[in-house]
């Protein structure tokens, strides 16, 4: 296993385990994602799914399975945020 690997593999592990607490976070409350962006959730929800897929094909599993919680929150940040801001907008007119 080369330094590259390792790196990749150490960034997506702490990654993971950074959103983990996002995630609960945004579960309980859905509305703590009112301030976001939802053209930043949806380009980093791609961003993450091409993370993704260049570790499947570099054969990074490891760093693949890491990404994909990464890559379900913040199509769920988009989600949530998109319809917050819906929401926000019939209240408002």
């Amino acid at each position: 296993m080369n330094i590259v690997t390792v790196l990749m593999n150490v960034g997506t592990s702490l990654s993971l385990i950074s959103i983990i607490p996002q995630f609960i976070a945004v579960w309980k409350n859905r509305e703590a994602l009112r301030g976001y962006s939802v053209s930043g959730s949806l380009l980093l929800t791609f961003a993450m799914t091409s993370f993704g897929s260049a570790f499947a094909l570099m054969g990074n599993w490891f760093s693949f399975l890491c990404n994909v919680p990464i890559a379900i929150f913040w199509v769920i940040a988009c989600f949530y945020s998109y319809k917050s801001q819906v929401k926000h907008r019939k209240r408002s007119t």
